[in-house]
């Protein structure tokens, strides 16, 4: 007691004569930080702190890197990779004579929607294309089948006879006319059949180039669909990790 009574005596004295005096009791001063919003597509990590500190990144109580700021406090810390928006992430920020601390940041999913919304354009007009070549294709088969049976084109050859024989034993002018009739709408019928006969059944190899050129482009475009379908998934799936 009376050594700190004899010190408080001198620095009352060293005062009074108007000296200046020094105390040793040591006071940690305040730093600050801030940090720019985090997402999950990022490989850096920006923000502004005070002059001349250490910033480290802890991931789950874990290290993962650090960074000094410039003269103007700004750092950026480098990422091997992106961080996940699922983990407990915090910033160590510490100087000599200060007291550190410690902030805690969230990291954000990234809004993919700028892509994924052009790619999903593209992919409905893939869907509508292919869904056109589809129907052709089943159309041209449905000809090929029905080009393939006889039996259509006999049974209208059969028919166009029993009408034709009606005609020639009647002598009713009423049933003439329409045995007549009958006659007409049976020619017309038998001569579209051989028509679309010339058009394919005659002509096989055109017929099957055409074919094979839609199934070419129906593969080619559920190929175009599957990648778009994937590429939107993976940007899906990185908007959520």
């Amino acid at each position: 007691m009376k050594k700190y009574a004899s010190l408080i005596a001198t620095a009352g004295m060293l005062l009074s004569m108007g000296m200046p005096v020094v105390t040793f009791a040591s006071q940690k001063l305040a730093l600050s930080a801030t940090v720019k919003p985090i997402t999950n597509s990022m490989t850096s990590i920006s923000g502004k702190a005070t002059q001349g500190t250490t910033v480290k990144i802890y991931s789950n109580g874990s290290y993962k890197a650090k960074a000094k700021t410039k003269s103007n406090g700004k750092f950026k810390i480098n990422l091997k990779a992106p961080l996940s928006t699922i983990g407990l992430y915090q910033l160590q920020i510490s100087k000599v004579g200060f007291k550190p601390i410690t902030k805690s940041f969230t990291v954000g999913p990234t809004d993919y929607s700028s892509q994924i919304n052009p790619l999903k354009s593209q992919l409905a007009d893939a869907q509508t294309q292919l869904v056109g070549v589809q129907n052709q294709i089943d159309s041209m088969q449905s000809s090929v089948q029905s080009l393939s049976s006889s039996s259509s084109l006999s049974a209208l050859q059969s028919e166009l006879k029993a009408v034709q024989s009606s005609l020639s034993s009647s002598t009713d002018p009423t049933a003439n006319a329409s045995y007549q009739q009958t006659i007409t709408d049976l020619q017309n019928q038998i001569n579209n059949y051989n028509s679309s006969m010339n058009a394919a059944g005659y002509k096989p190899i055109i017929y099957q180039v055409q074919y094979q050129d839609l199934e070419q482009q129906a593969v080619t475009l559920q190929q175009q669909i599957n990648k778009l379908q994937d590429q939107i998934q993976k940007l899906q799936d990185l908007s959520v990790q």
